[in-house]
């Protein structure tokens, strides 16, 4: 329920008092503020964010700050609906009717098991997503300098290993031509590359001596 006057929700509670025959003697009411509700509504309830109360039969019990047209919108959306038939932690994509036209909203509803309720907490889908969308755009941006630099180290890489095998290209075509005295510089090759040109120096070498 909600405090008379007040956008504030209450529990009413009653105990009946029997007497020794059975008979109805009296009943024990007492109406209780929660406050503790109360306040994590209202956290939770910033910015395009809705807090909702409804109880087991659907019924919207209390909203923070909801205009009529929300509040009616969520008491027919498919997820009160579902958790009128089975009251468990449910999420739901649903359309909610405002002046400027529908907006789709992602809901959460979370049962109170011991009054029956359940607490349904509301954002635009846009919204919803934006977190994400930000991380994949800060993930996106500190993933370009590491691209950068992978890629000027790749290229660096392959002009180096490019001009080598260019250069053992023009050496063999020389060679071939009858210019045995042709010879790589190894010293500015790399690793297996300047291993492979000290071998095809030494082959050259060879073939030299072998034809004078």
């Amino acid at each position: 329920a909600v405090a008379p006057g007040e956008n504030e929700p209450v529990a009413a509670l009653a105990v009946p008092v029997n007497g020794e025959d059975g008979d109805l003697l009296f009943v024990v009411e007492a109406l209780t503020r929660l406050r503790i509700m109360e306040a994590v509504f209202e956290r939770e309830a910033t910015g395009r964010v809705g807090v909702f109360l409804v109880g087991p039969d659907g019924r919207l019990l209390w909203s923070e700050g909801a205009d009529p047209q929300t509040q009616a919108g969520i008491a027919r959306s498919d997820l009160v609906r579902d958790f009128v038939r089975k009251p468990l932690l449910l999420t739901a994509q649903y359309a909610i009717a405002t002046e400027s036209g529908e907006v789709e909203m992602l809901g959460h509803v979370s049962p109170v098991e011991e009054a029956g309720w359940g607490v349904v907490i509301h954002k635009p889908v846009g919204a919803a997503f934006e977190a994400a969308r930000r991380m994949v755009v800060s993930a996106v941006a500190a993933a370009v300098p590491f691209l950068i630099a992978a890629l000027v180290v790749a290229s660096f890489v392959s002009r180096r290993i490019g001009g080598t095998i260019r250069q053992l290209t023009r050496t063999t075509h020389e060679i071939a031509a009858g210019n045995f005295s042709r010879r790589l510089e190894e010293r500015r090759m790399i690793a297996e590359l300047g291993d492979l040109a000290g071998d095809f120096n030494r082959m050259s070498g060879h073939v030299e001596e072998h034809v004078q």
